[in-house]
């Protein structure tokens, strides 16, 4: 195999692993994040394949800066290398600076690494690995940064009502997993009026604020979480005649007057929850109206859960939407550069890996050579 057609297969390769890499960052910045209900580790999962394929680019770029030793052979290969990310994304003048950025910091870090090998007396690839590939990444994290700016801002998107739609999601699937260890009881699939029927009946403990003061407006009961109240009430329901006992269930009108009879009983019963449903609806729309928000009974509590917090996170945040963009993305490329140490170790073993491959092939090799060196020494 001769020179060129090595020269020719790097540079092949690393083209392919740009197209990779720009194309799975394209995956990430389409992605409608506000619209899927997605768990942190999901989210991390969906992460992954675009920053593998960006530092498997990064290590064939360091590859190629090390193995091609001409500079202007180097040049064509950076120029494509950096041309894929047009195919992706929407065109905008802004995106051949973000390629012209690339094609800069490339020729830069070859050009040091180049005088880096020449430098040294013996090859250690480690060593020049430690030579410009950080400034490398830092460019890269500033030209992604760029890239999704502009990127979310020419195409019609609302990204700042997108992220406080995430956020929302978020916040949402979090309250969802916490408040059940907090409040015995709690099940975002109960429905709201049933929630509300399980506080009366005090099977749904600690609950405080609004609601409990509604509940114990509407079931004229300053101590709901006993219970108790509702059990006397349901009595005196079938005493007056409003209820017909023949009419309840088994297991509550055999114990109906028993001190076995538990409020547990009675929410677990449909029936017995339709002859409260007055005071349940008062309850519940008394509730709904003093947080201002919209809800049926029929929704379900992370339903309810979600409506209050868009609620309160467009209240706070809605008036800044427009500066969520451009925060977002430089939030985006400060968690690059906190991440940097993960990339340069991933780079960093990539281009062993490959270089492993390319010594065991002998695609490469290392040869010694002598050279004259000019001493100056004192004259006699």
């Amino acid at each position: 195999m001769t020179k060129n057609t090595k020269i020719a297969i790097l540079g092949v390769l690393t083209v392919l692993a740009s197209v990779l890499a720009w194309y799975a960052l394209s995956t990430v910045f389409n992605l409608e994040w506000s619209g899927q209900n997605l768990s942190i580790w999901q989210m991390l999962l969906r992460l992954i394949f675009p920053v593998i394929a960006f530092c498997f680019y990064l290590a064939l770029v360091s590859t190629t800066a090390i193995v091609v030793k001409k500079e202007v052979i180097q040049l064509p290969i950076w120029i494509l290398s950096s041309m894929p990310m047009l195919f992706f994304f929407p065109f905008s003048p802004w995106l051949l600076i973000i390629s012209l950025l690339q094609i800069i910091i490339f020729v830069y870090y070859a050009h040091r690494t180049h005088n880096e090998v020449k430098g040294r007396i013996k090859f250690s690839l480690y060593k020049i690995m430690h030579w410009g590939i950080g400034g490398v990444v830092l460019a890269m994290a500033l030209s992604i940064s760029m890239l999704y700016y502009f990127v979310t801002t020419t195409q019609d998107r609302d990204n700042g009502r997108q992220a406080i739609d995430s956020l929302i999601i978020s916040t949402t699937n979090i309250s969802n997993e916490i408040i059940p260890t907090q409040i015995k009881g709690y099940d975002p699939d109960k429905t709201l009026d049933q929630f509300i029927f399980e506080i009366s009946a005090g099977v749904v403990e600690d609950i405080s604020g609004q609601l409990n003061e509604e509940l114990e407006d509407s079931f004229n009961n300053p101590k709901v979480e006993e219970g108790q109240a509702l059990i006397d009430d349901l009595r005196n329901k079938v005493q007056s005649g409003e209820v017909d006992i023949n009419a309840l269930p088994p297991e509550i009108r055999d114990n109906l007057y028993s001190e076995t009879l538990s409020a547990d009983t009675l929410v677990s019963s449909a029936f017995v929850q339709s002859i409260f449903q007055e005071q349940i609806t008062g309850a519940r729309d008394e509730f709904i109206k003093s947080i201002g928000i919209e809800a049926e009974g029929s929704d379900k509590l992370s339903e309810v859960m979600a409506k209050i917090i868009r609620k309160y996170a467009f209240q706070f945040l809605g008036p800044y939407e427009d500066f969520i963009t451009p925060l977002l993305a430089l939030s985006l490329f400060f968690a690059l550069n906190l991440f940097g140490f993960v990339f340069l170790t991933l780079i960093n073993s990539f281009t062993s890996l490959i270089f492993m491959i390319l010594f065991a092939v002998k695609f490469v090799r290392v040869t010694q050579e002598k050279k004259d060196v000019d001493v100056l020494i004192m004259g006699e």
